[in-house]
């Protein structure tokens, strides 16, 4: 941020007074709507996101033949890409809440 430069006088002083209290404003605004353009991107990005068996093992905290095996039975949404395995975040999100065995 450029600083405005201190003019003699209460004007000038007044001006520098303004342009902190914008300033703490918008830190202000920052903190009770965290979620800016930045942060939504970032988010869905990471919501279509695509996961190898051994990030979903680690996210669930599950042994990686586990994964597999809920993979091949249907038990989490994933797909066969070639003889590789992936999963998207939205897919094992919605997993997740549907399932009953963390309640």
């Amino acid at each position: 941020m450029r600083r405005a430069p201190l003019i003699s006088g209460s004007s000038g002083h007044q001006l520098v007074a303004e342009q902190r209290m914008q300033h703490l404003a918008r830190e202000y605004a920052a903190r009770i709507f965290p979620m800016t353009l930045e942060n939504k991107r970032t988010k869905d990005r990471i919501r279509n996101e695509v996961l190898t068996p051994y990030q979903v093992a680690e996210i669930l905290q599950l042994n990686f033949r586990t994964v597999i095996r809920r993979f091949e039975d249907g038990t989490i949404p994933a797909k066969k890409i070639g003889s590789k395995w992936r999963c998207s975040r939205k897919n094992l999100d919605t997993y997740l809440d549907s399932t009953n065995e963390l309640s």
